[in-house]
């Protein structure tokens, strides 16, 4: 406890003079608040007498929509590029891969292991196409 105290210093009761300023400064605060809100709603309401249209709410500015970017056309390196039988071949082609590199190489590096993934990814469709999987050949590259 000593220790505590030495680091950290014994507790002590606020100043009340502090505590004043502080009460003083928040009722000001407060004051401030509430002129600036009274004196944009008489400056919307003096709007309102100009325009009837927008006597109920003042106007508030348009925001952009979340991702107002739009949606992207899909590429070759998206699944949502591929027909349906291709998304389920390369997602079980990708998760092959994860477990091979987690578990042989924690490290890898695309010029050494490359070659790997293109490997496993010709497995895994020969196993697609084996286990009844229908693969579209409307791919054109």
């Amino acid at each position: 406890m000593n220790t505590y105290q030495k680091k950290n210093h014994t507790p002590k009761p606020p100043n009340p003079k502090h505590l004043h300023l502080l009460a003083n400064h928040h009722a000001n605060h407060e004051a401030e608040q509430k002129q600036r809100a009274d004196a944009s709603n008489e400056e919307n309401f003096n709007k309102g007498e100009d325009n009837d249209n927008n006597n109920s709410r003042p106007v508030q500015k348009k925001r952009a929509p979340h991702n107002s970017k739009g949606p992207k056309n899909p590429t070759l390196i998206t699944l949502g590029f591929y027909p349906p039988g291709w998304k389920v071949m390369l997602g079980r082609a990708k998760d092959k891969f994860i477990y091979y590199i987690a578990t042989t190489h924690t490290f890898p590096e695309c010029s050494l292991h490359l070659c790997e993934a293109e490997q496993i990814l010709k497995c895994n469709i020969d196993n697609f196409e084996e286990e009844g999987g229908i693969l579209k050949d409307s791919l054109s590259f």
